[in-house]
């Protein structure tokens, strides 16, 4: 194994976690054992205050990609719709969709590696728009007034 390298494509931190992370993370193994994990409670709880809206309205993943996976399996597919990304963007949502039987439309990004919300929304049916933000792999940030508008 290749030691000393920085994983740009994986999003790595070559730091590795802080001694905070570390010493929060060995004192949660005592726990690993319980299910559910009853401090997802406590972290939906403070995510809902910190964001405005409802507890139900947060779900907890294992990384983002168990998280696209829901959403494409939840709101893309023959029955369920269309899947509208930038282009390029991250894949994994894109694999899921399509896997899920959903067509895809890539809206290529603008001149300035931004997203083309305009665009993407005339593409959209019923489905999923899907907003890598900041954009991987461009590093694009689209501006949360923009989505909102």
């Amino acid at each position: 194994m290749v030691k000393d390298v920085v994983r740009l494509s994986a999003n790595e931190n070559p730091y590795g976690p802080s001694p905070k992370a570390l010493k929060a993370m060995n004192d949660a193994f005592s726990l690993s054992c319980r299910y559910p994990d009853e401090h997802n409670d406590v972290l939906i709880d403070a995510l809902a205050k910190l964001n405005g809206v409802n507890r139900d309205q947060i779900l907890l993943g294992d990384g983002s990609g168990e998280i696209l996976k829901l959403c494409a399996e939840t709101f893309t597919g023959p029955k369920q719709g269309t899947l509208v990304v930038g282009d390029p963007t991250f894949e994994a949502i894109i694999n899921n969709a399509s896997a899920n039987g959903a067509e895809v439309v890539k809206v290529p990004l603008t001149g300035t590696f931004s997203h083309d919300l305009p665009k993407m929304m005339n593409a959209a049916k019923e489905g999923l728009i899907y907003v890598c933000n900041p954009n991987n792999p461009t590093a694009s940030i689209t501006p949360k007034n923009e989505v909102r508008d």
